[in-house]
């Protein structure tokens, strides 16, 4: 891991520089400074959230000209950074709709000082700027529309829809889903260490810290007994979260070792969130279907690899990977996934699309170019493994 730090380090100015070569993208747009309407600002942040992880480069003008911004002289100007980390909060606090939370960096570039705001993809399915949901459209940005909205929030409710559950077993999933994510997010983090995709780690492990805690706080959690252990794992993720990466091996090492005890943490935990909802046979209402239509989206989303390569809308499939890999390793954690003989094969699938996102192996701008070749080996299986699934649903699905 220690050579990848290292490369981390040399890499905010050298992903700069090959963003800047390949121009505005699915996931890059360049603006020469914050604009007089910031809230113009405001809805590009919220088309990155509620689409995929995107970089805002403050400082290099639309033809892809690194021009600096005006309010900071140099990368010593603590003062003019001030500012800036001031004015973009200011826009950020304007989407609350859910919030988002961005990462701001100062690259200096020839004398040049440029602004990268990094937008993680949210955990919500659709952001507000002002009273207008955003989605980014090939190298730009739109206003959803209203069927394209109603949507998205069905795809995202549809997986959180429990059968005649109450509030302790309601409590137990939504747990146990977040539980879920973190041991998907732990199992091969080193993948997942580089440039954006570390900033996008961190992201979901404070989205993930932020419910834990709340859940801790909750009289279900103390009817259960978990209260310290949800908060000690919160308080972990939260310093995970903050945590800034050196070139020091020791440094990669302690983030290592802190989430592998998060994980640790949550295993005993999970079992008993997975005992208590199959003593009162919790279930999500319709699995069958919404695993079946999961599964085809993923399938679909894959045949149209070659013209979203050609659009350059290469990160929709990377986020088709990302939503599935999370939905398919909750699901895998279920009770109804053990009763139809799922769990282990839903597992590894989102294990499988989780590690394809990866940046370092896959997804990296230098990468790009030979298109995916890499990915379609490793994705041949997972459809295999797909395909298993769907032949051990019950035969009313099809």
């Amino acid at each position: 891991m220690a050579p990848q730090g290292l490369e981390l380090m040399a890499t905010l100015a050298d992903i700069l520089t090959n963003d800047v070569a390949i121009g505005e993208t699915q996931k890059v747009e360049f603006k020469r400074d914050i604009p007089k309407n910031a809230k113009d600002l405001g809805d590009t942040i919220a088309s990155f959230a509620g689409s995929n992880p995107g970089a805002i480069y403050l400082g290099v003008d639309d033809s892809g000209q690194i021009v600096g911004v005006s309010g900071i002289t140099n990368i010593s100007d603590l003062k003019g950074k001030d500012d800036y980390q001031k004015r973009i909060q200011g826009v950020t606090s304007q989407i609350v709709d859910p919030p988002i939370r961005v990462q701001v960096d100062f690259i200096e570039h020839e004398g040049k000082i440029v602004v990268k705001i990094f937008v993680p993809q949210g955990s919500d399915p659709v952001y507000f700027s002002g009273s207008i949901p955003y989605i980014r459209d090939l190298s730009g940005k739109r206003p959803l529309k209203a069927v394209e909205t109603k949507e998205a929030y069905r795809k995202y409710f549809e997986t959180r829809s429990f059968a005649r559950a109450g509030n302790d077993e309601i409590f137990w999933m939504e747990t146990l889903f977040q539980l879920s994510d973190l041991q998907l997010v732990a199992h091969d983090y080193s993948d997942h260490m580089t440039g954006d995709d570390f900033s996008q780690m961190q992201y979901d492990l404070g989205a993930t810290a932020r419910i834990l805690e709340e859940e801790s706080t909750s009289a279900y959690a103390v009817r259960m007994g978990v209260t310290a252990q949800l908060k000690h794992i919160s308080d972990i993720l939260e310093e995970l979260e903050a945590h800034r990466l050196t070139g020091d091996p020791r440094n990669w090492q302690e983030f290592g070792s802190q989430l592998d005890l998060a994980t640790s943490l949550a295993i005993p935990i999970i079992e008993m969130l997975k005992k208590r909802l199959y003593q009162e046979q919790t279930k999500i209402s319709d699995f069958e279907t919404v695993l079946g239509s999961n599964l085809a989206l993923l399938g679909s989303d894959w045949e149209k690899r070659e013209k979203y390569l050609e659009r350059g809308e290469i990160e929709r499939i990377r986020s088709s990977f990302r939503r599935s890999s999370f939905i398919l390793y909750r699901f895998g954690q279920t009770p109804q996934a053990d009763n139809l003989d799922l769990a282990m094969l839903l597992k590894q699938l989102g294990m499988g699309l989780r590690n394809l996102t990866s940046e370092s192996k896959y997804f990296g701008t230098w990468r790009r170019a030979a298109g995916f070749e890499q990915i379609a080996s490793p994705m041949r299986d997972l459809l295999e493994l797909a395909n298993k699934v769907q032949d051990r649903l019950p035969r009313s699905f099809d």
